[in-house]
């Protein structure tokens, strides 16, 4: 067993026994679904999945993680409980398997076997990753793919990362494109078109100012390479944004530029509907949007990030092409605008950027990665807020406009 696996297992992984048993096959991939009443849904997703299983000729381990908090912790309980003890009795019953086709699950649902209650779905997804590492051929490269249970896959959802990965020696993870399902109604539809352009408007404005984060953090189209996963300390159990988290931690396992990029030769397609199992996510943002946009052939209301925003924040990247952030960057920072200034004085920049460069070692490449180390994804968050609050006061746009 490598080292950091070995490590990692033993501190920080979450395991849960996999139904049915089974001896140690090793496979070149592992599938993870988090379910949570999602009986009425995963049948169409795994029928994608079947189709994409028989085009790809690599051994996928396919594992469904039904999961529920505590009683005391869930609203709707009753329901949730009763829908997932249906999908755990047809998992049971090998309902969805077939001879090209084998379905394994985990029990997080029953009393007793329940995610904690603040773990959420990153809990669920966290708890599928990690129990599927040991059944991975470490002699390769294993994949872990993300999914959720009312996305559908197109047939070469498996080949086409494969392959992927295989001409991208040294990308960490990726992303597949993505496009919603059809919304249930017209506002719902004219509200996840307007999500959608709002996620690749935030993605395309990250990507001008050359941070390596520039990447779509959405849960269902994530697949990274199983060793990548595991340096990064797996997936956070978090109730939402644990994709967020994990890409960011994912990100810095690697010092290529763009660890983590887009596989363009594939499209899923996600689910469009509201929930409000999660505080945010595209299900949460649903609740808001789809009342705002009802009766509306038109959208008017602040939306999208200012691109005077990005044009700020990319100068604060550009620091790493001058060679003065590392041998005088008090100067490099007094060349900056007054957001970025007060900004990177807000979070003490200077006084952990001189802790860093004292115990970096003196190679362009490290410290250039040492500092999208310390100004990562949650700090760029940070930074576009900071900009929208007073005295700058950078308001959102009805349009997207690009920096």
């Amino acid at each position: 067993m490598k080292p950091f696996l070995n490590t990692y297992l033993k501190k920080r992984a979450s395991f849960r026994n996999i139904m049915p048993h089974f001896g140690h096959p090793l496979y070149d991939a592992a599938l993870v679904i988090p379910a949570m009443s999602e009986n009425n849904f995963i049948d169409r997703t795994l029928l994608s999945l079947k189709t994409a299983m028989n085009l790809c000729s690599k051994k996928i381990l396919m594992l469904v993680i039904v999961n529920n908090p505590p009683q005391e912790s869930c609203r709707n309980y009753n329901e949730i409980f009763e829908d997932n003890q249906l999908l755990l009795e047809k998992l049971s019953d090998r309902k969805f398997d077939d001879e090209t086709f084998r379905l394994f699950y985990i029990d997080a649902s029953t009393p007793g076997n329940e995610i904690p209650a603040d773990h959420g779905v990153g809990g669920a997804r966290k708890t599928g990753c990690d129990s599927v590492l040991k059944y991975l051929d470490w002699s390769g490269n294993p994949l872990i793919f993300f999914l959720d249970a009312d996305t559908i896959v197109p047939d070469n959802y498996f080949s086409a990362a494969f392959d992927f990965f295989s001409e991208n020696k040294d990308i960490a993870g990726a992303y597949f494109k993505y496009h919603h399902q059809k919304g249930e109604s017209d506002a719902a539809e004219f509200a996840i078109r307007l999500y959608e352009e709002y996620l690749r408007h935030f993605v395309e404005s990250l990507n001008y100012t050359g941070t390596p984060y520039a990447y779509q953090a959405v849960g269902s189209t994530i697949v990274c390479r199983a060793e990548n996963y595991v340096k990064a300390g797996g997936v956070r159990p978090k109730q939402a944004g644990e994709d967020f988290y994990f890409l960011q931690a994912l990100c810095k396992t690697s010092m290529v530029h763009l660890p983590i990029r887009e596989i363009s030769s594939c499209t899923i397609f996600p689910s469009s509907r509201r929930s409000f199992r999660v505080p945010f996510g595209t299900g949460a943002k649903m609740n808001d949007l789809i009342p705002a946009v009802a009766g509306s052939d038109c959208f008017n209301q602040p939306f999208f990030y200012n691109p005077e925003i990005f044009k700020i924040l990319k100068q604060i990247i550009d620091l790493t092409n001058n060679k003065t952030l590392f041998s005088e960057p008090e100067k490099s920072v007094d060349l900056l605008p007054p957001p970025a200034q007060d900004f990177l004085e807000k979070y003490k920049f200077l006084n952990a950027w001189n802790r860093i460069l004292d115990n970096t070692p003196d190679d362009p490449n490290r410290l250039v990665h040492a500092f999208h180390t310390w100004f990562d994804a949650f700090k760029i968050l940070k930074f576009v807020h900071f900009c929208e609050a007073p005295p700058y006061s950078y308001k959102k746009t009805s349009q997207p406009y690009y920096p």
